[in-house]
């Protein structure tokens, strides 16, 4: 087949090929990137940060299947593709209307995009906006912020409250995605940061929007009908979300 494509090509029968072919451009641009994926799985770890689609990935049905171990090993093992496709979520996905709306609307208009952000890790799209993207909770900058707050406190309390916000912060991620979303995940209680009990077992997910006002955002955040303001600014690749007298520090993840 790979034969008769080039030879088709050579002898320009593509253009034949080409005037009854009844598939548009962006089938084939959505064909080549799924072939790109499939026989190349490293790449999903880069798909996964592409800026254009933080969004979608937020969405229960997606964030079911990728916590799916099946379905991962299905991937991880390269099983043929109609096996992928037919896995009931997947079917799911795909029988779902809104589902593959959203996928359409947001996958078509980054076909190209996408493609040269999986080749070279850079978005010539998104690029410009600096806080797009996934950030991971930098545990040594927040107790380094602790400190500057707290000057006095002992070192064995120091100790405790690292320990602490080890263990409840181990997962934090902050998400800003395109349409300016804001994903704030797996937050335990922030008196956490000032040593209180380490139990992660209560973290909460924020949904909300952000808004670039010359360089620093305003993030504004609820969850479970509880509202929260945040100002964010980014220095080089690291992220602090201030909220009164306590600060969250994320650095951009790789």
């Amino acid at each position: 087949m790979n034969r008769l494509g080039k030879d088709l090509e050579i002898t320009g029968f593509n253009k034949v090929a080409h005037s009854v072919d009844g598939n548009s451009e962006t089938f084939y641009e959505a064909a080549d990137l799924a072939g790109l994926l499939y026989n190349n799985s490293l790449l999903e770890a880069r798909l996964s940060r592409y800026p254009g689609l933080l969004g979608l990935a937020e969405r229960p049905e997606f964030l079911d299947l990728a916590a799916d171990t099946q379905f991962t090993q299905m991937r991880q093992s390269r099983e043929p593709i109609m096996n992928v496709l037919n896995y009931p979520k997947v079917q799911e996905i795909l029988k779902n209307a809104d589902s593959l709306k959203a996928i359409s609307s947001t996958l078509i208009p980054d076909l190209k995009d996408l493609r040269a952000f999986l080749e070279t890790g850079r978005s010539a799209k998104y690029e410009g906006e600096k806080l797009l993207g996934r950030w991971a909770f930098d545990v040594n900058a927040a107790l380094a912020m602790l400190r500057r707050l707290r000057p006095n406190v002992l070192p064995t309390e120091m100790q405790k409250i690292k320990r602490g916000v080890a263990v409840a912060f181990g997962r934090t991620t902050f998400i800003a995605a395109p349409d300016h979303q804001a994903f704030l995940k797996n937050v335990p209680p922030l008196t956490v940061l000032a040593g209180g009990p380490a139990n992660a077992a209560g973290a909460d997910t924020y949904k909300g929007e952000w808004k670039n006002t010359d360089g620093k955002y305003a993030i504004d955040l609820t969850s479970n009908g509880k509202q929260q303001a945040y100002v964010g600014s980014i220095e080089n690749d690291r992220l602090t979300v201030s909220a009164g007298n306590m600060s969250l520090v994320f650095n951009r993840e790789d």
